[in-house]
């Protein structure tokens, strides 16, 4: 991959794991007993019905839904850093 190309896959991860740790914190609260493996879970999926839609999308080039695969490959990586905390 071509060094913009990881510029912008990197922009693109954080945008995503900011808005997951938004998400999470929101959940956590509004129930601070919630169980917070079961939030990033909730999470993950959420992100990923999301880049699938942007996937499915019409008015996504082929170059942004292979950007949109490669985040569904990370989020695992995502969740298990965001358990991990």
């Amino acid at each position: 991959m071509a060094n913009h190309e990881n510029n912008v896959l990197a922009q693109y991860r954080a945008m995503v794991e900011n808005r997951v740790r938004e998400q999470i914190a929101r959940h956590q609260n509004a129930n601070p007993n919630a169980d917070s493996r079961r939030a990033v879970e909730i999470q993950m999926q959420q992100e990923r019905e999301l880049l699938e839609r942007l996937i499915e999308n019409d008015d996504t080039t082929p170059d942004q839904a292979e950007m949109f695969r490669l985040l569904i490959a990370w989020l695992p990586e995502l969740g298990r850093r965001i358990i991990g905390r």
